[in-house]
């Protein structure tokens, strides 16, 4: 027995055909953008040194006051960085100091002086983007910086900075180019990297 099938029918059939020839390629993709949307990131903090500035203003006394401000990318794939009560997620950093025969010693500060940072949650929170729960963004840290050398005739110092989320995992370890003390303002770009694109 002969089947006959109108023009409407055929053009339904042309149609059902498309559809399945595309339908595995649709489906691909959205797997793919799904595992790449919850995808898990690494719950060890990671940053990467942006600026460094060496910024001076005049004291009370007539002298000049210098501080270091570095601006850094950090990311932190469980989210638990910003102090919280009790659990504190800090920035660590060290002045390290070039001496004669090149090798490089820490600069040991007075005892008053801080080397830590905490990082308010509140600025965390407000400087981040949010991706379930990524935590990732650009912060400015202002660093104390020694009023002379430790060993004498160093001047060439250079800066290890890292940081520490509530879970107490330290993030890599950032240094600085090297740079002279003696100077009264000083800006080092560093270009702009990406974290976990």
């Amino acid at each position: 027995m002969l089947h006959y099938y109108s023009f409407a029918d055929r053009m339904k059939y042309e149609k059902m055909k498309i559809l399945l020839w595309l339908l595995p390629p649709a489906v691909a993709g959205c797997c793919l953008w799904s595992c790449k949307k919850n995808a898990p990131y690494p719950e060890i903090p990671e940053i990467h040194l942006q600026k460094v500035e060496i910024l001076s203003e005049p004291d009370a006394l007539g002298g000049k006051i210098k501080t270091a401000r570095v601006t850094f990318l950090f990311a932190d794939g469980d989210g638990d960085l910003g102090d919280m009560g009790g659990n504190v997620s800090k920035i660590h950093y060290r002045w390290m100091q070039k001496m004669p025969g090149g090798q490089y010693e820490e600069y040991l500060f007075p005892s008053d002086m801080p080397t830590e940072l905490l990082i308010p949650y509140d600025e965390v929170m407000n400087r981040e983007e949010a991706y379930n729960q990524l935590l990732k963004g650009t912060m400015d840290a202002t660093l104390s910086v020694p009023s002379g050398s430790s060993a004498a005739g160093v001047d060439t110092v250079k800066i290890e900075l890292f940081i520490v989320d509530r879970a107490a995992h330290p993030s890599n370890v950032e240094i600085t180019p090297d740079f002279s003390l003696q100077t009264d303002s000083l800006v080092i770009e560093l270009g702009n990297r990406q974290i976990w694109e």
